[in-house]
């Protein structure tokens, strides 16, 4: 009896930790007023979220290269940038991000979706595959973090075959 109640209890912490990977679907307004949800940006492939907000230093460090890997990458990939910053400072996460980067941003001054990824300080950033998967957090920014980003867009992009021995 106690092995099958280990046995069932293993199963359901594991069970748990698999269904933590998966990003659940959400909807946000974008800096335009349109709703945007993940579940329609990955009907393109992947998506790279990072959280921001207009008084985080390194978070402005980041995102001009997460513009340029939006360029780069463009057709294969989607790169969202959300902002926490609260509902009284949308207006300056809007100013600063507009005609200024070509990735997406999404306002969420309730900090809904941020709390539902299980974010952490911004910048935090994650790449989500198109099966919803998440693949890859990172929290923080410092110079050179991107080409490690980089790294880990590759690897989404281009999965290598799992070889058995």
């Amino acid at each position: 009896m106690r092995t099958i109640m280990i046995t069932i209890l293993m199963a359901v912490l594991v069970a748990g930790l698999l269904a933590e990977d998966k990003a659940q679907d959400f909807s946000l307004e974008d800096i335009s007023g349109e709703q945007v949800s993940l579940s329609g940006l990955l009907e393109k492939g992947p998506v790279v979220i990072s959280f921001w907000a207009t008084w985080c230093k390194n978070c402005k460090k980041e995102m001009p290269e997460l513009d340029k890997l939006y360029k780069e990458y463009e057709d294969e990939i989607t790169v969202v940038c959300i902002s926490v910053d609260k509902p009284s400072k949308k207006q300056s996460a809007i100013s600063f991000v507009k005609n200024r980067f070509g990735f997406l941003t999404l306002l969420d001054p309730d900090m809904k979706v941020y709390k539902a990824l299980n974010a952490q300080n911004p910048p935090y950033t994650l790449i989500i595959d198109k099966d919803s998967e998440i693949v890859y957090t990172h929290v923080g920014y410092q110079k050179g973090d991107e080409k490690h980003l980089e790294e880990e867009i590759e690897k989404v992009l281009n999965p290598q075959p799992e070889t058995t021995e």
